[in-house]
């Protein structure tokens, strides 16, 4: 992928996730200990798998350390990254992974740092083809073993450069809301450039755009935490994500087609679906959320659902269809009927994916995900099937 343009990292370079305390990471001498690197075979002297604990790499004092760590019972070759994310980090990656091969694990631990060479690592950790996970390692007396970290503010984007990137439930991840890292204020034109390069980053990483709309949306400088969930949503975790089922044709009793398409939500505790009929020149949307354990959690949805009904298709260009029914509760789950035009069903034909968004479930306490992904895989034969 093409780096961006000269001009637009110098607007990027504007652009901080602030932290409460700092705007920007304050800068940091290099430190005097070389870090600890260990041969792809993982057979050098300063092997912790082989080595009494003195010899172990000090990774508390060094901002990159390269060194066997162990998980369970499982040691790999892993590179821990902790500190700051700034160009004493950066430097010392590129000179101490060159050798590295492909699929090796990036560790991170890190609370702070410039998101422009947050981002420049991402692509860096992308080009090598490495992994990412959180977490930092502690020493047992015999070895190096994995614990779980935090990844706060431009950290976050340099998680995204891996080819897998995985988040345990126990790891902190968050970020702040988007500052300018001077006192001046940027003017439209460059913050728009800066958001379209982040996106554009987004896009070349395989996370969801509309993470960027959740990140401009915060406000203040307290921090907002994302949960194993919130990470899988937006495909920052990347570990489960699995191909959308495909859509399937059925005959109602009337003999009137409807197309069909089912997905079990991230979380896990829900499934909704999806049904399309034809209405004249326009669909009749229906969707159907079923909670997969507790029947109890109706009534609360219901509530929740109808203090905002607005449903939102996100395709690029979104639209929002109109409301034909509200949400009631059904023999199993709950669910509302929508209008939407043939130009927008072609629209959703036309791409790979599409995601639903239910932006009155907000943050709630149901387990619910406000946003759901769909495939198109199947839908193309139902609207053909819908014109005879």
């Amino acid at each position: 992928m093409r780096e961006f343009a000269a001009q637009s990292c110098i607007v990027l370079s504007l652009i901080v996730l602030a932290s409460p305390a700092s705007i920007e990471a304050a800068p940091r001498a290099a430190s005097t200990e070389p870090a600890s690197t260990v041969s792809p075979t993982g057979k050098n002297a300063n092997s912790p798998l082989s080595n009494p604990s003195s010899l172990l790499p000090n990774v508390a004092k060094t901002p990159l350390t390269i060194a066997n760590v162990c998980e369970r019972e499982k040691c790999e070759l892993m590179v821990l990254v902790g500190g700051p994310i700034d160009k004493v980090l950066m430097d010392e990656f590129v000179k101490n992974t060159e050798s590295l091969p492909a699929n090796t694990t990036v560790l991170i631990n890190s609370s702070n740092g410039d998101l422009s060479t947050a981002i420049n690592l991402g692509k860096k950790i992308r080009q090598k083809q490495f992994n990412t996970r959180i977490g930092k390692a502690s020493n047992n007396g015999t070895n190096l073993i994995k614990e779980n970290g935090v990844c706060l503010g431009a950290c976050v984007f340099s998680l995204m450069g891996g080819i897998q990137r995985q988040v345990d439930a126990s790891d902190q991840l968050g970020v702040y809301a988007l500052k300018s890292a001077s006192k001046s204020t940027l003017s439209e034109s460059d913050l728009k450039a800066a958001l379209a390069q982040i996106r554009n980053y987004l896009v070349q990483m395989g996370v969801s755009r509309y993470f960027l709309d959740f990140l401009v949306a915060i406000k203040g400088n307290d921090l907002t935490t994302l949960t194993q969930a919130n990470a899988k949503l937006f495909n920052i975790d990347n570990t489960s994500k699995a191909q959308p089922l495909p859509w399937r044709i059925q005959a109602l009793d009337n003999g009137v087609l409807i197309g069909l398409n089912s997905q079990t939500q991230i979380s896990e505790q829900f499934s909704v679906t999806l049904g399309i009929t034809r209405q004249d020149r326009e669909y009749r949307l229906t969707i159907f959320i079923k909670p997969n354990q507790e029947q109890n959690k109706r009534e609360a949805l219901i509530e929740l659902l109808n203090q905002n009904p607005k449903l939102i298709i996100l395709t690029g260009k979104n639209f929002t269809p109109k409301i034909l029914q509200s949400w009631k509760v059904s023999t199993t789950g709950v669910q509302a009927a929508y209008l939407i035009s043939e130009e927008e069903l072609l629209g959703l034909i036309a791409r790979i994916d599409f995601e639903v968004e239910l932006p009155g479930l907000g943050n709630n306490n149901l387990g619910i995900d406000h946003i759901t992904r769909f495939g198109t895989q199947g839908l193309r034969g139902f609207y053909t099937a819908s014109k005879k």
